[in-house]
């Protein structure tokens, strides 16, 4: 899986057509080592009071899952090996893993960090592989408990995760047409037009988004230790897939598999996708630059 990941869909202009009902409210910041904006269509006063709301759930957001943030309750995870009581978010998050985790055939394993930082430093990645296995985390209601040695990275789906805690707080806030990137997509009603890029290629297609989320994968947008940041967690193998694209009704579930999949091949992608039925369809481009669609169009 992979270990950061920037915003990489470009939105075209049309994102914010005629169709709005009132003018745009907007909110641009950083989140989880990410640019991130949230575009609201609501009256000024509920439309400011939301973006507050967002605000705050942002914050709590990296106190929980910011790798570099050494207060963070992943942080401290990390450290000890163990966290007592841990926030439903963090349940919530640790939950989705496992589905996306035995979805994948592990694919999709957080443990990945310490063979990203034997690949960062140059160390013999031998013995980080050892670690890596999400079987070995345990996870109860009042403790979470993993190997010792092993450590966790949330930024293949954390993006994603804080996506969708947003677009809920909106939702529940009444909020009926928004358009939030948190390095990843989701639209709240729509519909909002997309343009999804690739590396080499450009523009490769505008989508349409309503109701919905889109994640990108690209296998080459960062190196660690002169390869794709995507990491196989089974093999020492790169990526099938030069950029991949999952739309779905869940961003978290988007980000995850958009990195698993960057490592799987077409086959065993299609018989993923009823074990997840968040997902809509997915675009492969392969190494040379050949579209496939999930399920074929």
């Amino acid at each position: 899986m992979n270990q950061t990941r920037t915003a990489s869909i470009a939105s075209t202009m049309e994102e914010f057509s005629t169709d709005w009902n009132k003018s745009p409210i907007r909110w641009h910041g950083a989140a989880l080592g990410t640019e991130a904006s949230v575009t609201i269509s609501a009256p000024k006063l509920v439309a400011e009071a939301a973006l507050n709301d967002v605000v705050t759930l942002l914050n709590r957001v990296e106190r929980l899952f910011n790798l570099y943030d050494p207060d963070s309750a992943l942080r401290q995870f990390n450290r000890h090996s163990a966290l007592d009581l841990p926030a439903p978010e963090f349940l919530d998050l640790c939950q989705l893993t496992t589905r996306v985790h035995v979805a994948t055939h592990g694919s999709f394993d957080p443990t990945i960090q310490p063979l990203w930082r034997s690949l960062a430093t140059g160390d013999d990645t031998s013995e980080a592989r050892n670690k890596i296995g999400w079987r070995h985390v345990e996870i109860r209601e009042n403790r979470i408990v993993m190997a010792k040695g092993q450590q966790l990275s949330f930024n293949g789906v954390a993006q994603g995760f804080a996506t969708d805690l947003v677009t809920k707080a909106l939702r529940q806030l009444g909020v009926k047409k928004a358009l939030v990137n948190i390095g990843e997509y989701r639209a709240i009603g729509g519909p909002f037009r997309l343009g999804l890029t690739t590396p080499g290629l450009g523009l490769l297609r505008t989508v349409t988004l309503q109701d919905a989320a889109v994640s990108l994968s690209h296998a080459s947008a960062q190196q660690v230790g002169g390869s794709s940041h995507i990491l196989d967690p089974k093999a020492n193998t790169t990526p099938q897939w030069s950029t991949v694209a999952v739309h779905a009704k869940s961003a978290a579930i988007a980000d995850a598999c958009s990195t698993a999949f960057a490592l799987m091949s077409q086959a065993d992608i299609a018989a993923c996708l009823p074990k997840l039925s968040e997902i809509t369809h997915v675009t492969l481009v392969d190494l040379e630059g050949k579209v496939i669609e999930l399920p074929s169009e």
